[in-house]
């Protein structure tokens, strides 16, 4: 299944964010997008895992494969949507000093700005998803 995904015309199928605590990430995605566990992969060797999130329409969430079987597997690597990947280093999660660099803050912004950092260029910014109410959803 892997070989006819690559051989499919290439499409966008994951955007990944790193995370501190896998537990109150999965809930928040859950709770305020409604976003469901696809898959996920643990390697304790390198100390990190990944999970696979998706909006499933509402009449395919039932029917998705329980995640972390070979069925789920199959299915994160051949369906037409896209997941948000959440990248876990084991340890962060008791860790009061980790944090990521949001890719917000950089020196090519003015110096006198609250997001300016010297050192780094601006990056990633943000990924987005369409409400109704964004102070409702995110209460």
């Amino acid at each position: 299944w892997r070989a006819m995904a690559a051989a499919a015309a290439p499409r966008w199928q994951q955007t990944m964010l790193r995370i501190k605590d896998p537990k109150a990430s999965l809930e928040f995605y859950k709770k305020h997008f409604n976003m469901q566990l696809v898959h996920r992969y643990d390697f304790p060797q390198w100390k990190f895992s990944l999970y696979f999130l998706e909006r499933p329409r509402d009449k395919d969430i039932e029917s998705l494969p329980p995640p972390g079987t070979k069925e789920s597997e199959q299915y994160l690597w051949s369906m037409q949507g896209t997941t948000l990947e959440l990248t876990h280093n084991h340890g962060s999660e008791h860790d009061p000093t980790f944090s990521v660099w949001s890719g917000n803050q950089g020196s090519d912004l003015p110096k006198d700005s609250p997001l300016y950092r010297e050192g780094v260029i601006r990056g990633f910014g943000h990924i987005a998803f369409n409400v109704e109410d964004v102070y409702a959803t995110s209460a």
